[in-house]
């Protein structure tokens, strides 16, 4: 009788310990997972940290998914599209982290046992870890995967049912934003190049104080600065901008203004964000939504709107004009004379947009930019400083030739030509690649004239570039390459 008894105990004890261990759950539920008093595990823009519970927080809403480990799951969080993560810590204690939701991923994978009434312990598959709080629990505190026992206090969780409906549409949808397509950088910007400053005249360069002082603003009859006061309107979502802005009919003349170059949010115009690693918007790449917890919610993309008027040299007519950005955070559009010109991406990089068949040399002329302050490249400037936006850097109007050099590079090498290092200083080799762009009507033939000179302007070596037939009407490069074999100068000549 007493055997008897025994094995029916023990068989309870091992039916009721399988229930504790073995958990099934819906995938299409959500959880709340809450811890401490009144806590929820909260997915903030991608961090994992712990806020006050809050029933209508889409953020603190996860999905419990079957993991490829039988036993195991996987957390997901269908707000941000990403799962838990345990950082690839493997057996060490670390904070946890999101990551692109991978059921193989043994990181990613959490057996759930059931310790209590209401409280389980999630123990990570890689390093055997489990879930909690490394201090105390508070508002803003780290997730951490710990050492442990399923009766610590610091590793009890709460799974609560939550029937919030998670607003997921845009997930692998395409958007119609050119900001939010990471396969458009720039439409109608001309391709990259060597600062060059142009001047009309030999005489005319060598007479601005510029030329012996770069650090100086430059004053060539071929360029003409955009930078001053411009009028500005900002609002803190694309929805709300002024879509007719760009028309030359458009009343601003209630408009605030600006100075450019400069930053929006210095000015007063929304509200500088610092953070490190931490995206300030939603972690859904490449869309840009507003995210709980941060600035974005109430300023979820702010536009500024730029207008200015211009008069362009009647002296320029018959030349090729070119607009000229040095950075503009983080996304823009640019018309002229109320007329779409392009669309530029890329703030710390130049922008340049060939604006001849727009602008009207002699009179005045309207120029018009609308500036995202976030893009999907926005994800690929994240670190450690403060988010700004808007025309940051020096904004100008530049007229070159119908034949003009497009492009320069200068390779430089001790030693003499087709050697590179050694200790032979006595020698060096500068190589010169030209591109010639011809927008005349028929083909033509150049020459260019290369003149290396020293600080005190004496000619130290020259170099002269032929080149034929650059075909016509198309905006086609032709590269033309010369060499310069300079000696060592004595000291009479330096």
């Amino acid at each position: 009788m007493t055997k008897r008894l025994f094995s029916t105990l023990l068989a309870a004890f091992i039916a009721s310990t399988f229930c504790l261990m073995a958990q099934d759950f819906d995938p299409k539920q959500g959880y709340r997972l809450e811890i401490g008093d009144g806590l929820a595990l909260d997915n903030l823009s991608g961090t994992i940290t712990f806020s006050p519970v809050n029933k209508k927080s889409q953020t603190q809403v996860w999905r419990i998914q079957k993991s490829d480990k039988p036993g195991y799951w996987c957390f997901y969080s269908p707000s941000g599209d990403v799962a838990l993560d345990n950082g690839n810590h493997g057996s060490q204690e670390g904070e946890v982290l999101t990551w692109s939701l991978d059921t193989r991923n043994a990181n990613q994978q959490w057996l759930v046992e059931k310790t209590g009434t209401e409280t389980y312990v999630l123990t990570c598959a890689a390093g055997g870890l489990k879930l909690g709080y490394n201090d105390t629990c508070q508002p803003g505190g780290h997730v951490w995967q710990l050492r442990g026992t399923n009766q610590s206090e610091y590793l009890q969780w709460r799974l609560v049912k939550t029937n919030l409906e998670i607003k997921t549409s845009e997930q692998g949808v395409a958007s119609t934003n050119d900001w939010e397509n990471e396969a458009i950088f720039g439409i109608n910007k001309e391709p990259g190049r060597a600062t060059m400053l142009l001047y009309a005249s030999e005489k005319e360069m060598k007479s601005d104080a510029a030329y012996q002082q770069p650090w100086l603003w430059p004053n060539s009859s071929l360029r003409l600065m955009l930078n001053g006061t411009w009028q500005f309107n900002w609002v803190p979502k694309p929805e709300d901008r002024p879509k007719d802005f760009y028309k030359t009919n458009f009343d601003a003349s209630s408009w605030k203004t600006i100075p450019v170059p400069s930053c929006m949010e210095m000015q007063g115009y929304g509200t500088p964000i610092y953070t490190n690693v931490t995206y300030p918007f939603r972690n859904q790449p490449p869309f840009i939504k507003g995210q709980e917890g941060y600035t974005v919610v109430k300023e979820p993309n702010a536009v500024g709107s730029y207008r200015r008027t211009i008069t362009v040299p009647a002296s320029w007519n018959g030349r090729e004009i070119y607009l000229h950005f040095n950075g503009i955070y983080s996304a823009a559009y640019v018309w002229v004379n109320g007329q779409k010109v392009g669309y530029t991406q890329a703030p710390n990089v130049d922008a340049e947009f060939d604006v001849t068949k727009y602008i009207k040399p002699g009179i005045e002329n309207l120029v018009c930019v609308e500036v995202y302050r976030w893009s999907d490249g926005s994800y690929i400037e994240d670190q450690d400083m403060f988010r700004l936006s808007g025309i940051h850097r020096d904004v100008y109007l530049e007229a070159r030739q119908k034949l003009h050099v497009q492009d320069v590079r200068l390779r430089s090498m001790m030693g003499g030509r087709g050697r590179r290092g050694g200790d032979n200083f006595s020698r060096a080799f500068l190589g010169i690649d030209i591109a010639l762009q011809n927008l005349n009507k028929k083909a033509t033939d150049a020459r260019i004239d290369v003149e290396l000179v020293n600080p005190a302007g004496k000619t130290i070596q020259t170099a002269i570039l032929q080149v034929s037939g650059i075909e016509n009407g198309k905006r086609e490069s032709t590269s033309a390459s010369a060499a310069m074999s300079i000696r060592r100068s004595t000291a009479s000549e330096r």
